[in-house]
């Protein structure tokens, strides 16, 4: 009877380290599979997408809508690199609906924060070079301490917003 009790021991205790060693690998895969959402887009605006345009007062002659970012589920913080490619007619427009048609400034920012975005994740064929051109670029200035640019490459025809949130 001792014998027999001591190996239901064994088997509860050896049940339990299991269930539990499971239940922490649930818990672990959960945790890293629903950190960040990712998203990353390059399509020519639809009619749901150009709705969307609209509505924040993009002209409608955005031809081709890059998106690219994460975001964390645990705390909001995330960034997200937003590319509108639109017909160069339109650049007053497009300059009016990004940050209001007075206020640009030429060439590119000062501060280094926003090219490891634009590196990294934008598509090749919109990605600006290390020394690129400045006299092709605008940007709407920055105060000190955002982590919000607007850049508009205008030989181009292309705007560039990037936001990163902590």
């Amino acid at each position: 009877m001792k014998k027999l009790l001591r190996v239901l021991a064994w088997v509860i205790g050896m049940g339990l380290f299991i269930a539990v060693c499971f239940f922490g690998w649930l818990m672990y895969e959960f945790n890293e599979s629903t950190k960040t959402d990712f998203w990353n887009t390059d399509l020519p605006p639809d009619s749901a997408m150009k709705a969307v345009l609209a509505r924040d007062g993009i002209p409608e002659a955005v031809t081709r809508v890059v998106r690219v970012g994460a975001s964390s589920r645990f705390n909001g913080d995330g960034e997200d690199l937003t590319i509108y490619c639109f017909d160069p007619s339109m650049l007053t427009e497009m300059k009016r609906a990004l940050g209001g048609a007075t206020g640009w400034e030429a060439g590119l920012p000062t501060d280094s924060g926003w090219r490891w975005q634009i590196r990294d994740h934008a598509p090749a064929d919109l990605k600006i070079g290390d020394s690129p051109d400045a006299s092709s670029f605008i940007h709407l200035p920055t105060p000190a301490g955002s982590l919000n640019w607007t850049i508009i490459d205008v030989r181009r025809a292309a705007s560039y917003q990037i936001r990163i949130r902590t």
